[in-house]
């Protein structure tokens, strides 16, 4: 007979932290775009905000409203919404 061991809450956190530390991807619409950020509806129908604050991040003719993005990014642990941005492609 097989058991089922209980992981202790010390596992469930660290998962939690190993997955808000990796790189995750997204594909989305330029939704609204501000100084150090912004919102982008991916084809899921998920709202993303990324940040692009202390970033160098330059993007080809700039970033406009409607733009399709390929982004990489970050989830913060003490912002909880926000992602930071570590790679944007601007899909033509």
């Amino acid at each position: 007979r097989d058991r089922l061991r209980s992981r202790g809450l010390g596992d469930v956190y660290k998962r939690q932290e190993e997955i808000n530390d990796s790189v995750h991807q997204a594909q989305g619409i330029v939704m609204d775009a501000t100084m150090n950020g912004f919102t982008m509806v991916t084809s899921k129908k998920d709202t993303l905000y990324i940040s692009t604050m202390d970033r160098n991040i330059a993007l080809e003719k700039g970033l406009l409203i409607g733009d399709t993005l390929e982004v990489s990014y970050t989830i913060t642990e003490d912002e909880p919404g926000i992602n930071i941005a570590s790679a944007i492609t601007k899909i033509h």
